[in-house]
Parts: C-alpha cells; structure tokens; sequence
C-alpha cells in the first residue's frame, strides 16, 4: 500500500508539455492583449510608420481597430510569410455596408512591380483575393458579392495559394479556386492589413501551407512567449510649444488653421489676408 501510494504521488507531479508551434502556423495575433503576435516564427512587432494601434471588443476577447486610417503591418521577410504558398485567415468587422461601392484594401503585399497578393473590395460589390504578375502572367481574382454584408458584422475570411492556384473562403465555405495564379516572386519586406479598410480585424494567422479546409471556430494554440516589446507605440509627450487651446467663433466662416508663429497675437473676429496654397495639418 506504501509503494502503490507512493507512485500515485510520483504521477500527480509530471509536468504538462509544453505547447509546440502548430504544423504549419508561422503568426498568430489573437489582439487579446496587445497590437502584436501571441506567437510567430520572425518578428512579433513591425510598426513601419503605422498609426498607434488600439484594441477594442472583438469577436473574441479583444480585436484591432484599423479605423480612422489605421493600418497593422507584418514582417514578411524574416519567417512570418512565404511567397510560394501559404494561407491567411482572419475576422473582419467592416464599418460599412456591403454595397457601399467603395474599394476597402483589407490585405495587400507586393513583391515587384505588377507582382502582388491583395485581398480587397471593389466597385462592383465584390469581395476578393487576387494576383497579378508582370511578365508571366495576367491578372487572377476569386471573388464574392458582398452587397449583403451590414456594418458591424462579424465575418471570417481566408485565402490560400500555392501551386498556381489561389481560393478564398468566407465563413468557413469555400467560395472558389483559380488555376494559374502568379504567386510573390519572394516575400516583401512587410506585409499590411487595413490600408483603406475602416473596420476591426481579430484572431489574424498565417500559414506556410495551403489549408484545404477552413474552420473559423477552430482554436489555436501556440506556445506562451510572454509580452513583446513593443517601442514606438506612445504618443510624444506633449510641450507648451505645441498646446495651443481656443474657442471656435460663431460665424458663418467657420474656422481657419494658418501657419503663424506661436507667440503671435491672433484676432479670431479678423480673417488673414492671406492663405497658404497647401497646408499640412495634424491632430490628435
């Protein structure tokens, strides 16, 4: 009885495994906890002149907002991308209707001229995931009619590519699949989600294979790696030179912004004489 309790306690105490990286996944960002991978084969972090990044409510736990011009880079070029086949699956939440007739650039990367992988809306309603090459080959698109889709739905998105084909998925159905697409000639510094999307995207991952299926409930795990740092997030501390505060006037003109010096004496009621031809303003 001794011996036998005595294993029994043995037993109790054996770690777990650890988690290994999934076969296949080379970046995963659940935006649970920050505007960065929770696991990646290269780079966590590639701000590359992004806006500050900000995290909202999701489809699950926390999402990324790329509204009001926001886009989210990744480094392609260091083991989170390959040209040559791959996958990428996401949650989108469009700030726009379906048939809003805008173009919405939700994914874009570009290896050469006329050699890209983009996944987009256009004018004519469609959702879509094409290539183009320069000299091998002509433009491939598959695509969906999203004029059904509402603002501030959730919907999972997903394509692949490889071995001249290209597919893409949306709400775990596979949409279509085309033959002689042009892949990346090799994979681009970055790679951007959201140039002119206007939306929030959540659960973002990336694959060196080509999935044949697509589950949007599937859950990921990936090994635990801590939080990343992430340099170049803040916003610039805030001198006198810059806090300039006033009251806009009533009056049928509105308000105009001129480039002054700081410490001159401004009338608000007396409109300047004269305009600059470009003015270049920022706020925050």
């Amino acid at each position: 009885m001794r011996t036998a309790t005595m294993v029994a306690m043995c037993v109790g105490l054996v770690a777990a495994p650890a988690l290994a990286q999934p076969e296949g996944l080379l970046y995963y960002a659940s935006f649970d906890e920050y505007a960065a991978a929770d696991w990646s084969a290269g780079s966590r972090v590639a701000q590359a002149g992004a806006p500050d990044p900000i995290l909202i409510a999701g489809h699950s736990g926390k999402a990324l907002s790329l509204t009001g011009g926001r886009w989210f880079n990744v480094a392609a070029n260091d083991g989170n991308f390959v040209a040559s086949q791959g996958t990428v699956q996401l949650w989108l939440r469009p700030a726009w209707d379906g048939d809003d007739g805008e173009v919405h650039q939700i994914f874009n990367s570009r290896a050469a001229e006329k050699n890209y992988l983009n996944l987009n809306t256009l004018l004519d309603g469609t959702l879509g995931v094409a290539t183009g090459g320069a000299v091998e080959g002509g433009y491939k698109r598959v695509s969906m009619d999203r004029s059904g889709w509402r603002a501030g739905e959730w919907h999972h998105v997903a394509f692949t590519w490889g071995e001249g084909k290209l597919a893409l998925f949306v709400d775990g159905v596979k949409i279509g699949e085309i033959d002689e697409a042009i892949p990346l000639k090799f994979e681009p510094d970055f790679i951007t989600f959201g140039r002119s999307f206007n939306g929030d995207i959540d659960e973002l991952s990336i694959w060196s294979v080509a999935l044949a299926t697509v589950d949007p409930d599937a859950k990921i795990d990936v090994p635990e790696m801590g939080a990343p740092e992430m340099p170049g997030h803040e916003l610039p501390p805030l001198g006198e030179i810059d806090r300039y505060q006033y009251d806009v006037p009533e009056a049928a003109n509105g308000c105009v912004i001129v480039p002054v010096a700081f410490a001159d004496e401004v009338d608000p009621a007396v409109a300047p004489a004269e305009f600059p031809d470009a003015p270049a303003l920022s706020t925050f």
